[in-house]
Parts: structure tokens; C-alpha cells; sequence
């Protein structure tokens, strides 16, 4: 999901991008790994950090994007 917000830069409008694991063709087991960020045991944190690193590079580069600054 893809939402525009008003950057603090004169304002201009940038994309902030929400990735979702919620889909049904993810296991039961992944499905609800979006659902809070930074919370529970140390393998559900490194399945998240590996949805956000690895898949949220792979969709910019599929939309795209050529951008080299991202929030870590």
C-alpha cells in the first residue's frame, strides 16, 4: 500500500510504502508477521527484519525506484 505525505522540504509530497504479510498465499505462520513491528521472541524479529530488508529492497527495485536513502 502506497501513501503521499507532505515532506518537511517545501512542501512537496513523498511516497511512504507499507508492506503487508496479511495475504493468502503467505503460511499461517507468516501471515501475521506485520501485524506490530519489534515485538515478541528473537526468531519472530529477524523473520520481520528479513520481510522489511530483503523483501521491501526487492519491491523498490521492482517499482522502480533508484533511490539509495532508506530509514533503517
Amino acid at each position: 500500500m502506497v501513501y503521499f505525505v507532505e515532506s518537511p522540504r517545501e512542501g512537496s509530497r513523498v511516497p511512504v510504502i507499507y508492506l503487508d504479510t496479511d495475504l493468502p498465499e503467505n503460511s499461517a505462520e507468516d501471515r501475521p508477521l506485520t501485524d506490530h513491528l519489534y515485538g515478541g521472541e528473537e526468531s519472530y524479529r529477524i523473520k520481520q527484519e528479513m520481510v522489511l530488508g530483503i523483501g521491501g529492497v526487492r519491491m523498490l527495485k521492482k517499482l522502480g525506484s533508484r533511490s539509495r536513502i532508506s530509514h533503517e
